[in-house]
């Protein structure tokens, strides 16, 4: 370990207790108490700023203490496995936008998910957001302030009057402005090391989705319409290359969130989904939806906006980073009422999947809810 850099997370008070009692944290499920010899525990600690060595912390201790060095390396390590610090490969004060990134890291760190080695790797993840309306444009501003290296965002509507009171991101001054213009200047006021691109476009076939994913991580589509066909649109493209997906809705009193991703076998996808609901009922009830010509007003609130945008990118990172990567196969609904999340719908890989299946069948759904190509 000569060549690391143990560094305490400093979300975690540590503090002398009664009776030579040294106790760390104040977390209501996480405090750790350590009986006896607190001199030493607060001089490791202390030692642990990440700019010393382990070479450098083993001699300091050593000449203080009469311990060993396999001692003092177990105590880093067992201090390591509890998320109490992180081993790092360099000083602290040579990784690059540290103290901007700090207390990111620190909390990727105290939750045992990678601190360092997370913001590398999402640094280095291109995220395509399909649709920057209310869901879309939070999500993908959050994804910017959890440490995202590339964003692209894809949207050809303007930001009009009835967007303010449930967006943050707009003002009236926005109005007439293109979505994507605002989401990208707001993101770099916050994050000006995210590279941001945009286009101004409405996606309205396959090729077209195709073209705006390409070398993408992860696609999240947060568009709504045309209801149906434009999750259609997206899964398709996506599992043509072989992207993750991720499919939120929104309505009144909830929201959805559906994951997909061709590269684990036996995971289904949107026409997976479908398919499964496929009777004469649903054919019917589609149609009615694809036909209604009235005109429907978004009825939401910034509140439950924030709530499911927030909902939606931190189970993405639960599932990035594997601390909850029991995701695919549902359709997950969040109550704005109850605050609860729950598998509203399991589903399994569809051999007769019109994208994912090997042996498509010819159902009246896949022609009233046709996609071009």
């Amino acid at each position: 370990m000569d060549n690391y850099f143990p560094k305490w997370n400093q979300d975690r008070i540590v503090y002398q207790w009664k009776n030579d009692r040294l106790r760390i944290g104040a977390d209501d499920v996480d405090v750790l108490e350590i009986t006896g010899y607190s001199d030493f525990w607060l001089d490791l600690i202390s030692c642990c700023n990440g700019i010393n060595s382990f070479e450098e912390i083993k001699d300091l201790l050593r000449k203080k203490y009469d311990i060993s060095e396999n001692i003092i390396e177990k105590y880093i390590s067992k201090f390591s496995d509890r998320n109490l610090l992180e081993i790092l490969d360099r000083p602290v004060n040579q990784i690059d936008h540290y103290l901007i990134n700090e207390s990111l890291e620190t909390y990727y760190s105290s939750e045992g998910i990678g601190g360092i080695k997370l913001l590398e790797k999402l640094s280095n993840l291109k995220v395509t957001i399909l649709g920057c309306g209310a869901g879309g444009s939070h999500i993908a501003l959050q994804l910017a302030q959890l440490g995202v290296g590339r964003l692209h965002l894809v949207d050809d509507d303007i930001v009009k009057e009835n967007n303010i009171n449930r967006q943050s991101m707009f003002t009236f001054n926005d109005i007439g402005k293109y979505k994507v213009d605002c989401v990208k200047d707001c993101i770099l006021k916050r994050n000006y090391q995210c590279v941001v691109t945009k286009r101004k476009l409405k996606m309205s076939t396959v090729d077209a989705v195709k073209k705006e994913i390409s070398e993408s991580d992860w696609v999240f589509c947060c568009m709504d319409e045309p209801p149906y066909i434009a999750q259609r649109l997206v899964n398709r493209a996506c599992y043509l290359f072989n992207i993750p997906s991720i499919y939120c809705f929104s309505q009144r009193s909830a929201g959805k969130l559906l994951f997909c991703n061709p590269n684990i076998q036996n995971i289904g996808c949107v026409d997976c989904l479908l398919y499964e609901q496929d009777s004469d009922n649903f054919q019917n009830l589609v149609k009615k939806f694809s036909n209604y010509d009235g005109k429907l007003i978004t009825a939401n609130i910034l509140t439950n906006i924030l709530l499911l945008s927030s909902w939606v990118v931190k189970k993405w990172l639960d599932c990035v980073t594997e601390k909850n990567s029991n995701v695919w196969n549902t359709l997950f609904r969040f109550d704005f009422y109850s605050f609860r999340e729950d598998e509203f719908k399991h589903f399994s890989k569809q051999s007769h999947c019109p994208t994912c299946g090997h042996d498509f069948n010819k159902s009246k759904l896949w022609e009233i809810l046709k996609i071009d190509e």
